[in-house]
């Protein structure tokens, strides 16, 4: 639940749902006025005036989202699906990094994606969440690994494939919304690294 939640109050998905919001508002006003009924044409106007503000959206948004049952249904989604824990044995030097949006949708085929144009449900959707400097969730389709992945469910499996958690830290970084926030002792590493080349 805390997965979901986190994927769907960033303001990544927000912002994506809000601009899209518009157009399917517009769509919906134009399917009542061409089935509205004689007797209620005097409130053509009225229904053709009808406006949300942002703020409005996005209450509409997060209402539909968060719908128990719905909110029920995004969760039997990614229970159904294989759980990895990661342990990464490189944090002293290369540590799992965060994001203002933590929960990283990626795409096998594409890269990053967002909830909104792959879907948690799309057996090419990754969903990846590092919980601390050392420890990634990663939760994957039943097809993984030719459908074996089950072999490795909720078994912490040790990384020590700096490409993978370089990849990983990539990805969440793309997919922030404005912040990442990187660990120590990474943070005076890059920090270091970007006053020389300042200086340089």
């Amino acid at each position: 639940r805390i997965i979901v939640s986190q994927a769907f109050r960033v303001p990544a998905f927000l912002d994506d749902s809000i601009a899209k919001s518009e157009e399917i508002l517009r769509q919906h006003k134009q399917e009542i006025l061409q089935t509205l009924p004689t007797a209620f044409e005097p409130q053509r106007e009225l229904i053709e005036n009808i406006t949300f503000d942002e703020e409005d959206r996005k209450d509409i948004i997060l209402s539909g989202v968060f719908n128990e049952d719905r909110f029920q249904q995004f969760c039997d989604v990614l229970q159904e699906k294989d759980w990895f824990i990661f342990y990464n044995q490189f944090r002293n030097t290369m540590p799992f990094v965060t994001s203002d949006n933590p929960v990283v949708i990626a795409d096998t085929q594409r890269g990053a994606g967002k909830v909104t144009s792959i879907g948690l449900g799309n057996d090419r959707a990754v969903i990846l969440y590092p919980i601390t400097p050392s420890i990634l969730i990663g939760i994957y389709s039943k097809g993984f690994l030719l459908g074996r992945a089950h072999e490795f469910e909720n078994v912490r499996i040790l990384v020590d494939d700096m490409k993978f958690i370089t990849k990983v830290n990539y990805l969440v970084i793309r997919q922030c919304h404005k912040h990442s926030f990187i660990p120590e002792p990474l943070f005076t590493a890059v920090s270091k690294q970007d006053q020389l080349q300042d200086s340089s």
